[in-house]
């Protein structure tokens, strides 16, 4: 498809669009100049020479009007790992936590995460083998993957669509869509 810009101060976009659905425009965010739309806080203890607690605490940064959608944050355990168990704050609805043993990592699904909302999932990590400084580090980082529905951190916006040509073979729809991704939104412990 074409796509022509105009000059900054017009900030106009025109284009001819392919028939189907279609992204126009994705872009990466590498300034510090907005609010990261979850705050994701760990805390680790030692409850006995062979387990540890892993507290997460994630906290949307984002309108009660918003909500993300299919949050799923992942952490490593130490090699020593025999298993996990996971207990969920209060009123947690639609959240899911995974073992993989394999891969050694440890994954909580949260299927709807409303704005201005926190979430807690602490983590039990039993061991084969006592807790040593070495294997706390093994912990982390932690990532987190999610979708915000019409949710724009930097404030770019479409204001405005407008459908010049028109054809007999093309009906074309006016549906614009915001979302808001991350696929390497990263935390170390």
């Amino acid at each position: 498809y074409q796509r022509r810009v105009h000059g900054e101060s017009e900030r106009t976009l025109s284009f001819r669009p392919p028939v189907g659905e279609f992204s126009l425009f994705n872009y990466r965010c590498t300034s510090t100049d907005f609010t990261m739309p979850f705050r994701i806080t760990p805390i680790i203890e030692q409850l006995s020479p062979y387990k540890i607690e892993m507290t997460l605490k994630v906290r949307a940064d984002i309108s009660n009007r918003s909500h993300g959608a299919n949050c799923v944050l992942k952490f490593p355990v130490p090699k020593a790992t025999t298993n996990v168990t996971a207990e969920f704050g209060v009123g947690a609805v639609g959240q899911t936590h995974e073992y993989t043993n394999s891969e050694q990592v440890v994954a909580w699904g949260i299927k709807r995460f409303e704005g201005s909302t926190e979430h807690v999932m602490k983590a039990r990590i039993s061991l084969s083998s006592p807790v040593t400084g070495n294997v706390k580090k093994e912990i982390g980082p932690i990532s987190m993957q999610f979708e915000i529905p019409n949710h724009n951190v930097t404030g770019i916006a479409i204001r405005f669509l407008k459908i010049e040509e028109r054809s007999k073979s093309y009906s074309p729809s006016r549906w614009v869509r915001n979302i808001t991704q991350a696929t390497s939104y990263i935390v170390r412990v």
